[in-house]
Order: C-alpha cells, then structure tokens, then sequence
C-alpha cells in the first residue's frame, strides 16, 4: 500500500457527508478526527471516526460554524489536515485562509479560487472574459429602487439570487414588478441568515431549463479533467431532491462541449480540487450558473459511472499528489440515481418532520449505496440541514436504474419520522420522468406529486390500524394523544346511544377512510376481510396479513396521532370513532364566527412577526415566518379576518401545535 497521504484528518462537518470523509480517510490508511456538538455527541460521524472533538452547543453558529474552534480541534488532535465536506464552512475563503495560516493543510481550492467563484455577481463576470455563455443578469443590488431598474433592463420574469452562496438560499422568482419588494425583502433576509451577507442580484429566469452540471477535478500542477454530468433538474426551492448520470438528453458531443467549457471555468479561476460547474440547459443551448468550489451532496452518481473516488482523489490533490491518470473514454459506465432522504413531510408541504429514528433499516442488494448520518435511535433535530441521508443505485442502463431504485426506496424501513422517501416513489413512476422531460420546474408542472396518490397503500394502513384495534386497543402503537382517548372507549359495554362503536374513520395523507370492525377480522368498502396483524418480537415492526398478502409496517405516536411507515412510504395517522367524527362533523355549524387559531405546523424558530393585534387581514396575508432546518416557513391566512391576539414573538422556539395567533371575525 502507498504511503498515506496525510497520517490524520480533522472533519470539519456533520452527517453523512463525515462519515463519507471518515471512510475515505480510513481506506487511505489515515486517522480522522471528527467534531460535534452537544446534540451529535453519539451521532454516526462522531461513533465511526477514530478521535473526536465537543465542539460547542446545538446552534452551528456556535459550532460547526465556529472556525477558530475547529481549528484549535485539529491542533489538539495533531491533525495535518481538515476536510469541510460540503456547506458548513466548505466554501468560506477566510476559514480556508485561516487554516493554511495555522500550518494545517486546506482540503479544497485555494482561497482565492473560493473567493472568485463565492461571489456570484463577480463570477459571472469572470466566466464572461473567459468566453463561457453566461445568463443576461446585474451586479449585487443596492436596494429596491435599483433592483427595479435592472429588472426593467432585464425582463421579467426574473430571479433574485444570493451574491455569497447557493443551495436555494437567499432565492425567489419574480414575475411581476409589484412582487419584486417583498421578494427582495425576504431573499435578503434568507441570504444574511445563510450566508452572513444579505447582498443578492437579479438575473434573467429560464421557462422550464434543466439543470445539468459538470464535474471537474483538478491538481496544483494545472491539469484539470471533467468527469462528465449529472443531471440535477427535480428540485424544490431551489434544492436538489433526485439527480442521476449520465442525462437523459446529453449526447457524447454535447458532454465533450460542455466538459471543455467547465474546464475552461475552472482554469480561469486556478482552481484545485473537486468542484461542480453549473449550467441551465434549454432548447439545446447552455449558460453557466455557478461554480460550487466543493464536493457536491450528488458526488455518489459520478463515482458510481466513473469508479472514481472523488473524495479520496480530493484528499491526495490537497497533499499534492498530481491526478496521474485520464479519464476514460468509456464513461460513463452504466447509469445512475441518487435520492436524497429527508427528515420532511412531502405530502404537507415539505414542513421538517423532527423526533427520534425508533428503527431503521438500509436497503441493500446488486447495485445499492447508502450514504448515511443516521441510525436507530438518533434525535433528528431542527438545527442543521434536513437531509438524513442519500440513496444511490447504480444499473446498466436507465431503466434497470430506476427499477432497483423503486425497489430500493421499499425496502428501506425508517420509524419514528417522516421522510422523503414517499415523494421518491411517487416521482419514479411517473410518466414524464420515466422518459426523460425534466425541468427545474418539473414540481410546478405535476402538483400531483405533492399528494399521496398510492390508494391502495392509504387503503392498508387504514385497514392495519382498525385491526390492531380490534385485536388489541391498548397494545399497538404505544399510546399517543389520539390512541389513549381511543383506548378509553375499548372493552365491553362499548356503545354510544346504545349502539356499539364499531366504525372508525382514519385520516392520512389528507384523506379520510372508513373501516368497521366485524367478528372475524374488518369490513372496508363492502368487503368483509380476514385481516390481522403478526408482531416482530422486540420490534415495532409489524406484518399486516389481509388475506395471503404480507405488508410490513410500524408505527409510533406522534402529535395527536401516529407515523406509520408502511411499504416504503412514511403516513401521519388519526383516527375517530363514530361518535367523535359524528361530533366533528357538527362542529363547523356550531362554531362559525369562532376564533381560529393558527399553531405551529413545526418545531422552529420565530423568525418574524408579518402582523400585529387588531390588523385586518384577508387570505393569502402573510403571517409569521418560522425558520426549521435552516429554511424559513411563512404561514399564510386561510381567510380574511382581524388578528384578536398574538401569542408568540420573534426570537422564541415554538413546537407543533404552539399557538400562533388568533383569528377573529370582523363583529369581535
């Protein structure tokens, strides 16, 4: 074996992306050095690394965020080296400057390179003296009255972006001038809270473009190569949620143009290291849109069609190493998809889904990588960045990619929270997507994506939850708000007027179903079935039997109701008796002119308050703005009225069901 490297690294990160960096660092043959915080101190990172590092309290600021404490890790740790992995601090010129300065080793771009490319408006201008097609935009705005004028030069509609950072931070479509203040007043916000610079510019918006980058390595000695692309187009705010290589629609000609156009990128800033150019792609032409000067979270499809390392070919540059070898004209080999899994309600607006991972199990078989910051018993928080882990496979072609990954996605079992996991298998059977027609804006085209279609799955997890009723009220899933009112109702003498409470009304995916119990198992729209409900023994996994098919499942308490996770998808669960639905239904008429009170959806932070007592609002008024997993959430009004009360204020954490503030009719 060669001689490592370097003999020990400092992981300057968290989550998956550490303990990628730990495990590239041990094949090396090279000691890592991992830091948390208070809330990561038993995290997957922190258990796999061989040293680590308390690093400061849960806000990142404080931590992960906090250079001088990173580095001073490295130095107790007699580290050579640290690695930021991506966010964090990947792409802070003082952090990488500061490093070299401790006599430590920066395991990115020179500074210089992330400075030049960091700054959005005077990247742009770079790529255009280089000759790189660049999109029509102007330089960091000034305020409102200059950002009118550059978007009555450029047209609309148009995008505010982050002068100081990516990754759908600081970002917002404009396509009208009376949306431009109020737009530019939050992007603001988002880009300070981001990046710790509220700068932002204006830039022509593509109807409907792909997103397609090139990956490039590049060494000290001036070499640089391109790996080919990925394409990247299914996204949401901004943020990546599906990518795969190669694209469907690049050919080996356009790959070639594209690749010496990123190529060309990266020589002009002297870059060094793994990085990404970014390109929007339509009607068969390409205009850079940024450099991300890291490894990128979508890394894993290009290892898997190149077989290269990317993380290892990182850490060997940073020591000097030159790339020592072509690519190959064989690329790419095969395809494939990564799935990013989130800690995010995707049937509810993405709303961050926080709480304790009570089980989990990876999927594996032919072709399937599972890069991953979790496991059983891990507290998912609200602090960091929602992404939990990435899935990857890797097939002959597209087809048998998107069939293991189908498969994969239903076999991974995560309990206790939400994910993303649903909204993937929603996408990969989709139509368009099955043949290729992405965009950016590939949401905004299927709506239908954000709701849970998959009757026959809401029809068995309906069906699993009225029949461990009936066998057993109080045994499964350990009683929540909801379930311990239920169980109350259970055992003999069960009755309202008289008349035994034997139907049930269960609400998931914002649907509501009927199921009744019998003497011998459930009826379900006019079928009498022999359903009941096998316990895996110290688990809370269950195996639902309705007739001769198996579904595995498992269930725990959440809010007033359960999560159930069932056959690849994660459900919220409620459920009425008769008797309460009865009572419900009535409500709407004995309560009108009622107060509403608007409470959390979310666990976060209250970022702002948009109203105050006594102003009239009507729907769609802006109300608060909670601030979860590093995104900001704006709760709207879901009809006119006076806000009667106020019951929060900015700065204070609130959690689900939190309230808000009223609501009262004009006659309060």
């Amino acid at each position: 074996m060669n001689h490592p490297p370097f003999s020990r690294v400092l992981v300057a990160n968290r989550g998956e992306i550490a303990v990628r960096v730990v495990r590239a660092c041990r094949e090396l043959g090279i000691e890592s050095v991992a830091v948390y915080s208070e809330p990561d101190r038993l995290a997957p990172h922190v258990l796999q690394a061989d040293l680590s590092v308390p690093i400061g309290p849960a806000r990142a600021t404080e931590s992960y965020l906090d250079g001088g404490k990173l580095i001073a890790a490295a130095r107790r740790t007699t580290a050579e080296a640290i690695h930021p992995g991506y966010g964090c601090l990947a792409e802070n010129p003082d952090f990488a400057r500061s490093v070299g300065e401790a006599g430590l080793v920066f395991i990115g771009p020179p500074p210089e390179a992330i400075e030049a490319m960091g700054d959005k408006t005077r990247a742009r201008q770079l790529m255009r003296d280089a000759g790189v097609p660049v999109i029509p935009g102007s330089e960091a705005l000034t305020g409102a009255e200059d950002a009118a004028t550059a978007a009555r030069d450029i047209g609309f509609p148009l995008m505010l972006k982050a002068a100081a950072g990516g990754g759908g931070k600081g970002m917002r479509i404009v396509r009208a001038l009376e949306e431009l203040e109020p737009a530019l007043e939050r992007a603001r916000s988002e880009a300070e809270q981001a990046f710790g610079d509220p700068r932002v510019y204006v830039e022509r918006f593509l109807e409907r473009p792909r997103h397609i980058e090139i990956q490039v390595l590049a060494d000290a000695s001036g070499t640089v190569v391109h790996l080919g692309e990925r394409e990247c187009s299914i996204q949401r705010r901004h943020q990546k949620l599906i990518e795969e290589s190669p694209s469907p629609v690049v050919d080996e000609a356009l790959r070639e143009r594209m690749g010496r156009v990123a190529i060309e990128a990266a020589r002009a800033v002297g870059y060094r290291g793994a990085g990404t150019v970014e390109f929007l792609f339509v009607d068969g032409e390409f205009y850079f849109l940024e450099m991300n000067t890291r490894i990128q979270v979508e890394h894993p499809v290009t290892e898997l069609v190149t077989g290269v390392d990317l993380v290892q070919e990182q850490i060997r540059v940073a020591a000097g190493d030159p790339l020592g070898w072509e690519p190959d004209p064989g690329w790419p080999l095969g395809h494939a998809i990564e799935c990013r899994i989130g800690g995010e309600d995707p049937f509810n607006g993405f709303l961050p889904s926080a709480g304790r991972i009570t089980e989990l199990e990876a999927p594996a078989g032919p072709g399937v990588r599972w890069d991953s910051g979790i496991s059983a018993g891990y507290e998912v928080g609200l602090h960091y960045d929602p992404l939990l882990a990435k899935l990857v496979v890797h097939g002959a072609d597209r087809d048998q990619a998107i069939g293991r990954m189908r498969r994969a996605l239903e076999e991974l079992h995560v309990a206790g929270i939400i994910t993303t996991q649903s909204f993937h298998l929603a996408v990969l059977g989709e139509a368009d997507f099955l043949a290729g027609r992405l965009s950016i804006e590939y949401l905004d085209d299927h709506p239908d994506l954000l709701h849970d279609t998959d009757t026959r799955l809401l029809e068995a997890a309906a069906i699993a939850a009225v029949t461990q009723i009936r066998a057993a009220p109080d045994g499964w899933p350990p009683p929540g708000a909801s379930a311990q009112r239920l169980a109350a109702r259970e055992g003999s003498g069960r009755s309202w007027l008289g008349v035994p409470l034997v139907k049930y009304y269960v609400t998931a995916a914002g649907k509501t179903l009927l199921v009744e119990t019998t003497e011998t198992g459930v009826r379900f729209a006019d079928r009498e079935l022999d359903a009941h409900i096998d316990t895996v023994p110290g688990s809370s996994r269950r195996h639902l039997r309705i007739g001769e098919r198996g579904i595995p499942l498992a269930a725990q308490p959440a809010d007033d109701g359960w999560v159930l996770a069932i056959g690849g998808r994660s459900l919220r669960l409620t459920i009425e008796d008769e008797r309460t639905h009865a009572i419900r239904e009535l409500a709407p008429g004995l309560g009108a002119g009622a107060p509403r009170e608007v409470r959390a959806p979310m666990a976060g932070l209250v970022l702002r308050l948009e109203v105050s007592e006594g102003q009239h609002v009507s729907s769609g008024t802006g109300l608060i703005v909670i601030e979860a997993m590093k995104m900001e959430n704006e709760l709207r009004a879901q009809g006119s009225g006076i806000v009667t009360s106020i019951a929060t204020k900015e700065g204070q954490t609130v959690n689900p069901g939190d309230l808000l503030l009223t609501l009262g009719t004009e006659d309060d």
